[in-house]
């Protein structure tokens, strides 16, 4: 017979027995290389050689067919990468049975669907799996037996080590279904197959319809791959891909018969992975392009030469990364693409030519190919693009349960459902996407499947689903979706009812998209196509973003930050700051002051790793609260940090509270637990104990109270953790929570300010002049935003700070000389206090003033460059707690720009726009009005309350503040921030002491408003009606508020007694006026 010229065939240059069970062909290649290590954890450095291998798997098969598992029987694997896995999959083959691996990430709904296609008898599990799992595996009615890995068994389970590793009793092979002898290979008898057949392998791959279907590969499929027509040169792999995955499955059985040794790792983490290369001179790589774009990036040093081949599979690897893989790996000889999928057992085609740029190269052995015109299925030639199909001793039998017409033609050849072409030469190049299926991470996420979950939805008609491009990841899913008539869903809703009901590759990442109709066939097949289409015209969610904000610059009454962020939108913060920290390396982070304990970037981040992994043992989890209550000291940080890592919220006190106080702020967080420092916890203990929400307190420092943990044992218990196999918890950065502070709107009452993980970052990756080699001093309570955000931002650029637990002028400046301060960071009354204080320090090396919390005045100004004569800037801005931090800044870039009286120039990544304060129409330069903000740094929102109280129609935020921009976009604020008083860089809400004053009886009314002071700033002043007949005097409405509020929030203004509170016909407090009669009050008692 002929051959096709239009088919494309491979060498038959292999003799493959038909018959012959996969068990034993693998047992008889572990034979000839008995000892030889087989595997080794590139994490632990745990060995097992062949022997060790064959033997598990010899005893494992005995084992099994005693317990009665025969022929034809279904046994699943559910594990992550683990030694047992191998054993298992041998020995069960050996039985006759056929094995079905499982995704240990699949969430139940995915279970159930695999399970109820290949229908196991057993199943061996991880722990993990067990306990992620148990109840879903106890609704099986067809799951007869579970075997678990480790060394716990739970009930009604069987340990894997009893059935694999011999107990050396001589008189039996088998008791109770414990081993009890190692029976040899010589001795041992596998079950006979008929390998074209028979079935030993069930994996799961998605087709058109895009629920997974169960991929049968016999016997002769598994075994020919792994009888390669190529050679090689003796090679040491390094296995990174999940072994329930073809890929990671079958390419190391492929090595196992090549008697090399493999080295694994549980999961990828560039630097463990590097440092793997360098420790057992790897020299194979089998990655796919988004771990390569990982590599690549990474500018970790670490002696890469052993690498000679690199083969990159799953997802199309594009030119410019092959570059710069050729740039990161030099010795590399080949990087390899090829071209397969589960229903071809791995395989169809390689590149080996170099010259082939973009081909998935040639036809491997025992396959032939052809590319057919999709409408008539005739035989395509030479580069003209159609659909390949693939007929191959390699290809599957079927699926389970279901028509092979439905997916092989009449000749045989399967339908792979992908476009491409072949040149002269036979080599195949793929032009169109691989089927329907998004490549994402090396997953293949079937569209189908999240469409038929979103039109679960009660509120969605109808739904598509693609995939767009993506940097590091090949594509994420995009949904565009039809509501159903006079239903509402915002994105986030779309988004959250997926990840509900989906694995993590499978998550909106890509954003949801409303549209009135979905593009369709006459057959009513989705016209994706066309929804590309729609989607290159409007852009991903952060390329539209910024389509918006080009847009916007053709209005010139909003201004822009110069630059704008790039971030990743769905990086857990925690994750960050322990990698860039880390990468600071041994270098001082912080310095205390007083004491002169120092400490490194990687001491923070060790005791954050541990801190992260402590809490997570005692049940933290993703969502949860976490609290700290402390002055500032040195633990604080790897608190933070770690809480940050378990995916729980952090939220920060001030340890001054009263006890009414910080009632009210825990009831707006109520968090699970808190760390305490020793004192707060003195002062606090009662409040802490009366709430029913709080589970645990941490304290800080030696002592430990009753029912109460120790920090210190936290960080002690986790000797082990390492940079290489720490891993913080998932989170969407966009929408999860990272921090919750504190902040008072017009009602004055503390409210939670929501920052999510996109705020923080896009703070941490804003443009700095800082130099690592220059110190800060800092003196701002770390709790506050100011303290909190900015000293994030000095550990994220690898500077480093001192610190001091509170205030003394004294004890500033001595600092400033002791350490050579080259940065001072403080609040205008310190600023104050510093240029009034008398003293002889040297303070020559300060050379920048950075001032913010409150205005700075001219005057000011001066005493600063009187008092630090070397100071070249003196630089200010304006932000709040729910713009993260910034919103603008002078930039010292640009000082000699800055102007008297301006807060600086728009910060990246943020707009701003001057509204008219009562028809809220944009208004021009110079002009005054209320400023409205919008940007990632703006917080997410008020816990408990609507945005739309206080974010307009575009999503900006309405700051309450009156100011306005002039013709160089520099802003100046020119009435009070909301009305807030600013009493030594406090805000201190009006509203909270006109509350307290209220509770008293014999006061009618009352309204509060802060007086300028010479070194505060501002105090506060209560204007007070009182009740008929009643009688009050200054001194008890002092002590009334002394005895309910803290510090700064003392009437140090004094107390004046009025007839009435003028008020707006709403009832607002019309506080120009209380000012005014301040203002009368002041000039009367000068003129005295």
């Amino acid at each position: 017979m002929l051959k096709n010229p239009k088919y494309i065939y491979g060498p038959s240059d292999r003799l493959i027995p038909a018959n012959i069970n996969f068990g034993e062909f693998m047992l008889k290649k572990i034979n000839e290389n008995n000892d030889k290590i087989a595997l080794i954890n590139g994490s632990t450095h745990e060995q097992q050689t062949y022997h060790q291998l064959q033997q598990e798997a010899i005893n494992l098969a005995v084992s099994l067919t005693h317990l009665g598992v025969k022929k034809g029987d279904v046994i699943a694997i559910s594990s992550e990468n683990r030694r047992e896995f191998w054993s298992t999959l041998i020995g069960s083959s050996c039985t006759g049975a056929i094995v079905t691996t499982i995704n240990v990430g699949y969430t139940n709904d995915e279970l159930k669907h695999v399970m109820s296609i290949s229908k196991p008898k057993y199943i061996f599990c991880s722990p993990f799996a067990y306990k992620t799992h148990m109840k879903i595996y106890k609704t099986l009615s067809h799951l007869k037996q579970i075997f678990i890995f480790g060394d716990e068994s739970p009930s009604n389970t069987i340990l894997y080590k009893d059935l694999a590793i011999a107990s050396n009793d001589k008189t039996n092979n088998v008791k109770r279904y414990k081993i009890t002898r190692n029976v040899t290979f010589e001795e041992f008898q596998v079950v006979d197959v008929e390998g074209q057949n028979d079935v030993v392998l069930i994996l799961y791959s998605s087709g058109t319809t895009g629920l997974p279907k169960g991929v049968m590969l016999t016997h002769l499929n598994v075994i020919t791959l792994c009888s390669p027509s190529f050679v090689l040169p003796p090679l040491k792999p390094l296995n990174i891909t999940p072994w329930y995955h073809s890929m990671g499955l079958l390419s190391t059985l492929a090595n196992f018969c090549k008697g090399v040794t493999s080295v694994y790792l549980p999961k990828f983490e560039v630097e463990l992975y590097l440092k793997t290369i360098e420790r057992y001179e790897i020299s194979q790589l089998a990655v796919v392009p988004a771990m390569l774009i990982a590599l690549c990036k990474s500018n970790l040093k670490y002696d890469t030469s052993s690498v000679q081949i690199i083969f990159c599979g799953a997802a199309p690897l594009y030119e410019e990364t092959a570059e710069a893989v050729k740039q990161r790996f030099p010795s590399a000889q080949a990087i390899l693409q090829g071209y397969g999928m589960t229903e071809t057992t791995l395989a169809i085609s390689v590149n080996f030519n170099p010259d082939k740029i973009g081909s998935v190269g040639s036809v491997i052995s025992h396959t032939v190919a052809k590319v057919v015109n999709p409408e008539t299925r005739e035989p395509l030639g030479p580069n003209e693009k159609g659909e390949i199909c693939v007929k191959s001793i390699m290809g599957m039998k079927g699926y389970v349960g279901k028509d092979r017409r439905d997916d092989f033609d009449d000749e045989g050849f399967i339908k792979t459902g992908d476009i491409g072409y072949y040149d002269e030469e036979g080599y195949l190049y793929i032009v169109d996407r691989l089927k329907e299926l998004i490549k994402y991470k090396a997953y293949q996420v079937p569209p189908a499947e999240i469409e038929a979950v979103l039109l679960k939805n009660p509120d969605i008609r109808d739904a598509g689903v693609i995939g767009i491009p993506h940097p590091t990841a090949g594509e994420v899913p995009l949904a565009f979706v039809v509501l159903q008539p006079g239903k509402t869903l915002t994105e986030k809703d779309v988004q959250d009812f997926v990840a509900e009901r989906l694995s993590n590759p499978k998550h909106l990442r890509g954003g949801v998209k409303f549209i009135n109709e979905i593009p369709k066939t006459q057959t009513g097949k989705i016209l994706r196509k066309d929804l590309r289409k729609m989607f290159k015209s409007a852009k991903s969610k952060l390329e539209n973003s910024l389509s918006v904000m080009k847009k916007m610059l053709k209005n010139p009454l909003y201004v822009y930050g110069d630059e704008v962020v790039g971030v990743p939108s769905h990086l857990n913060f925690g994750q960050y700051m322990v990698t860039t920290m880390w990468n600071h390396g041994d270098k001082i982070a912080m310095i205390n002051g007083i004491t002169d304990e120092r400490l490194t970037y990687r001491d923070i981040v060790k005791d954050a790793m541990n801190i992260a992994v402590s809490l997570t043992r005692i049940g933290v989890k993703r969502g949860d609260i976490v609290a700290i209550c402390s002055e500032n000291r040195q633990e604080y940080w790897s608190t933070f940090i770690g809480t940050s890592c378990t995916g729980a919220t952090f939220t920060a006190t001030n340890s001054a509270y009263t006890k009414d106080e910080l009632l009210h702020v825990l009831n707006i967080s109520k968090p699970k637990m808190i760390f305490c420092s020793q004192h707060a916890y003195k002062v606090h203990e009662k409040t802490l104990r009366s709430l029913s929400y709080m589970e645990k307190i941490i304290i800080f420092g030696p002592d430990r109270p009753p029912n109460t943990l120790l920090y210190n044992n936290l960080v002690k218990n986790n000797t082990n953790i390492t940079l290489e196999n720490f891993r913080a918890a998932d989170v969407v950065g966009q929408t999860d929570t990272a921090v919750i502070l504190y902040s008072s709107g017009t009602t004055g009452l503390p409210k939670g300010v929501m920052l999510n993980h996109l705020n923080i970052l896009t703070t941490c990756n804003m443009s700095s002049t800082m130099n690592p080699k220059e110190s800060s001093l800092t003196i701002t309570p770390w709790y506050h935003t100011m303290g909190l955000i900015g000293n994030l931002r000095i550990f994220a650029n690898g500077c480093y700070f001192i610190y001091l637990p509170k205030f003394d002028s004294d004890l500033y400046l001595k600092t400033i000389e002791r350490y050579q301060i080259v940065q001072i960071v403080v609040a205008p009354p310190v600023l104050v206090a510093l240029c009034k204080f008398q003293s002889n320090y040297d303070v020559s090396s300060v050379k920048l003033v950075y001032s913010g919390a409150a205005p700075l005045r001219s005057d000011t100004i001066k005493a600063v460059k009187d008092r630090f004569p070397n100071v070249t800037s003196v630089l200010q801005g304006y932000g709040m707690t729910e713009a993260t931090f910034g919103v603008t800044r002078d930039s010292y870039d640009t000082a000699h720009l800055s102007k008297t009286g301006s807060v600086g120039r728009v910060v990246s990544s943020c707009i701003i726009k001057v509204v008219d304060i009562d028809t809220k129409a944009p208004l021009g330069v110079n002009q005054p009005g209320e400023i409205y903000i919008k940007g990632p740094l703006v917080m997410k929102g008020y816990i408990g309350k609507d945005r739309s109280e206080d974010f307009d129609d575009e999503d900006f935020f309405k700051t309450g503040d009156i100011g306005y921009y002039d013709e160089d976009r520099c802003f100046f604020i020119v009435d009070r921030l909301k009305e807030l008083i600013k009493y030594k860089g406090y805000q201190v809400p009006p509203a909270e002491i006109e509350a307290v004053l209220l509770q008293n009886p014999s006061i009618r009314d009352v309204g509060v408003v802060g007086i300028p002071h010479a070194d505060a700033g501002e105090v506060p002043r209560a204007y007070v009606v009182v009740q008929p007949e009643a009688n009050v005097t200054e001194d008890e409405i002092k002590n009334l508020v002394k005895e309910k509020l803290s510090n700064p929030k003392h009437l140090r203004g004094g107390v004046q007694f009025v007839k009435e509170i003028p008020k707006n016909p709403s009832g607002k407090i019309l506080r120009r006026k209380l000012r005014d009669m301040s203002q009368i009050r002041n000039e009367a008692k000068s003129k005295l």
